[in-house]
């Protein structure tokens, strides 16, 4: 496996696709006179989108206890918008995935799909 995409210290199976962004957290409302009043509270919160298309049950495993704690996971990939790999904190989100077939009683998963967002 490659170092592609490491969570808690754990090399977790490569992603066959990787959609990271950059938000701002603003707060926002509009004046009694109708004009829109907004201030960024936080600039440039991370989040990373990883698919999967095929994962064995083996695969799906180290990824499953690499995100066991869901929240404070150490994830270290590239950041687009600092051009360097680097380690954030992040939580998961949400976590989809298919069952393609049974190879010798065990799952063969397809369109995994989870979503780390920068705490």
């Amino acid at each position: 496996m490659s170092k592609i995409l490491l969570v808690n210290g754990i090399i977790v199976p490569e992603p066959t696709g990787m959609k990271p962004t950059e938000q701002d957290i603003t707060k926002s409302q509009r004046s009694t006179t109708g004009y829109m009043r907004s201030h960024i509270v936080r600039h440039d919160v991370h989040t990373l989108e990883c698919k999967w298309s095929i994962l064995s049950a083996n695969e799906y495993y180290v990824l499953a206890q690499a995100i066991k704690n869901k929240i404070g996971l150490k994830v270290f990939y590239h950041l687009p918008d600092r051009n360097q790999e680097a380690e954030l904190t992040m939580y998961v989100g949400d976590r989809t995935k298919d069952v393609l077939l049974y190879r010798n009683g065990k799952p063969v998963y397809k369109n995994v799909a989870i979503k780390f967002i920068e705490e």
